[in-house]
């Protein structure tokens, strides 16, 4: 996948904000048969947002993607929203990497309703790497939405 550049930021996650209705420039490791979709009206901004109902599966959903037009050596931050949806469901929670390294997480938001900032960083060692989150292994519900790497 390419950068979208737009007065000289880019942001090279594709289909970050999941506007296209699905998951369009991902690749969708599913805790069970629809239990991860891009649902339509709990957006933290648009109108669509990642979100995984797993309830008690073997393991949590994971989406992924190869980010492209990197400089090594560089540092990049990676800003996205979290939100938990107060059921209080345990243990919830949403951990970003970089080739398989952790750069931030959001768990246990427990009963508080609402989008979250996660904030992480990390620089590039290559002109790509490999990007991905996986969702807790909630028994309820939560959500991820737009997703800026720059």
């Amino acid at each position: 996948m390419g950068s979208t550049c737009a007065a000289g930021i880019c942001n090279f996650v594709t289909n970050g904000d999941f506007e296209t209705g699905d998951f369009t420039g991902w690749t969708l490791s599913d805790c069970g048969p629809g239990g991860t979709l891009a649902a339509f009206n709990s957006a933290q901004h648009g109108s669509y947002s990642a979100d995984t109902f797993c309830g008690f599966s073997s393991g949590p959903a994971t989406l992924q993607q190869t980010i492209t037009g990197l400089t090594v050596g560089h540092t990049y931050t990676m800003n996205a929203y979290y939100n938990g949806y107060g059921f209080g469901g345990s243990p919830d929670g949403v951990v970003f990497y970089v080739n398989g390294m952790q750069i931030a997480s959001r768990l246990n938001q427990g009963s508080a309703d609402g989008w979250f900032l996660v904030t992480g960083s990390f620089t590039a060692s290559a002109t790509s790497a490999v990007f991905s989150f996986s969702f807790g292994s909630d028994n309820f519900a939560c959500g991820v939405d737009n997703i800026v790497i720059m």
